[in-house]
């Protein structure tokens, strides 16, 4: 009763947060272990983890087309989220050991040296997409380091999967696609990595640990 009741709230929190990114976490986390499944019947294996390194490159891509589609068709607030994209990447490439902490995304507006900046500035350091603030501040290489830090936990979590009790398997799948929903979402969404955001992941991803077996 006290879990069905809490998915509601959940739910009904995430619905009326009215975001993009709250609103695509929700969407692969229900489509994680499905698409985990699938590929599991497709390849008649039993190897989680090469089911998990199959689905965690496909589901970038089909992000990728589902929201270069929407962008086409219907536009609107996605928009910014697409052209700031275009801009940095090649920021990113030109230094790829960064332009410097403070430099991109959010944090340029704090604190530019240089007085206000513009828009089509904000959006060229990273702004909207809060992976690409991070490789416009630390580089290609420490956004890579970011990614598989990230991974990392997915695979601890995918290593411990036969390990929790009392824990339904596709609940404990969700948590193991997790990590690597939240940075694909970080790519269109601007706050991903703000406190009021990765508090609730981080929480959610330590909450197995509860029914993990203590000889595991």
């Amino acid at each position: 009763m006290v879990k069905n009741v809490s998915k509601i709230i959940l739910l009904i929190g995430i619905i009326l947060s009215f975001g993009k990114g709250s609103f695509l976490i929700l969407l692969l986390s229900i489509g994680a272990p499905l698409l985990h499944r699938f590929f599991k019947k497709l390849f008649s294996t039993s190897n989680d983890n090469l089911v998990f390194n199959i689905s965690v490159v496909l589901i970038p891509i089909l992000v990728y087309f589902f929201s270069t589609y929407y962008n086409a068709v219907f536009g609107g607030a996605v928009g910014n989220h697409f052209m700031a994209i275009a801009q940095t990447w090649p920021n990113i490439l030109s230094a790829p050991l960064g332009h410097g902490l403070g430099t991109g995304g959010n944090a340029s507006k704090t604190f530019s040296s240089v007085g206000p900046i513009t828009s089509n500035e904000w959006l060229s350091t990273g702004g909207e997409t809060a992976l690409l603030s991070f490789g416009y501040q630390i580089g290609l290489l420490g956004m890579i380091a970011l990614i598989l830090t990230f991974l990392a936990i997915s695979k601890k979590l995918l290593r411990n999967m036969s390990n929790y009790m009392n824990l339904r398997k596709n609940s404990v799948i969700t948590l193991i696609y997790l990590p690597a929903i939240i940075v694909i979402t970080s790519i269109f969404q601007d706050n991903t990595f703000a406190p009021q955001c990765i508090s609730i992941y981080m929480m959610l991803l330590a909450a197995p640990n509860i029914y993990l077996k203590t000889d595991a």
